[in-house]
Order: structure tokens, then sequence, then C-alpha cells
């Protein structure tokens, strides 16, 4: 009794076990994912009101979102035009001060001046 085998019987066995682990992989893969459906059509299910609910809501939170960032813009262009006000404010007052502190110095100078003026007349009346 011999049994004969030839190569092209040994490569459709291979083709054959070869197929029949891909369709076993896919049966496990179809099960998985059959599996994985179930489980999210069980959450959207229970959760149905409440996605109804935010779907509902969400033209209302767009509304607040909009005003509010309106709101916000607003904000800032008056903060943007108080802050240049502000500063305008502090660079005159800074020039003023700047000014007034000029007009000081030259006050003390021509004080001083006078100072040494008389004291310089009272060393020389001293002296004789």
């Amino acid at each position: 009794m011999t049994i004969t085998l030839s190569l092209g019987d040994i490569g459709m066995f291979i083709l054959f076990l070869l197929l029949l682990t891909v369709g076993i992989f896919l049966i496990i893969t179809l099960k998985n994912l059959n599996e994985l459906i179930k489980k999210a059509t069980n959450i959207v299910n229970k959760n149905e009101v409440n996605i109804n609910q935010s779907l509902e809501d969400l033209p209302h939170v767009m509304n607040n979102v909009k005003e509010t960032t309106t709101l916000v813009k607003d904000g800032l262009h008056k903060t943007e035009e108080t802050i240049y006000v502000l500063r305008e404010s502090l660079i005159e007052t800074a020039s003023t001060v700047s000014s007034n502190t000029n007009t000081l110095i030259n006050y003390v100078s021509f004080i001083s001046e006078i100072a040494r003026s008389v004291i310089d007349i009272f060393r020389d009346d001293k002296k004789k």
C-alpha cells in the first residue's frame, strides 16, 4: 500500500489550511464586532433620553456661547479704550511732572544763587 502525494496536492492542502485559518479568524472578528455593536446599541438605548435632551439644548447652549463671546469682545474693546486713555493720561502726567521738576530745579538754582550772593556780601562786610 503506497500513498503518492504530488506537490499540487500538498499545495492544495496548505492552501486549504490557510483559508480555514483565515475563515476562523474572520468568524471570531465578526463575533467580536457584533458584541461591540450590541454594547454600543445598549449604551445608546439606555441614554437615549439624555442624548435627545442634549441635542434639544444644543441650540440654546450655542446662543449662550455666542452672547458670552460678544460680551467678552465688547468688554475687551472697552478695556482697550480705557487702557489707551490711561496711557495718555500717564504720559501727560509724566510730562507735567517733568516740566514741574525742571521748573522747581530752576527755582532752587535761582534761590541758591541768591543765597550765595547774600552770603558773599556778608563775608565781604566782615572782612572789611
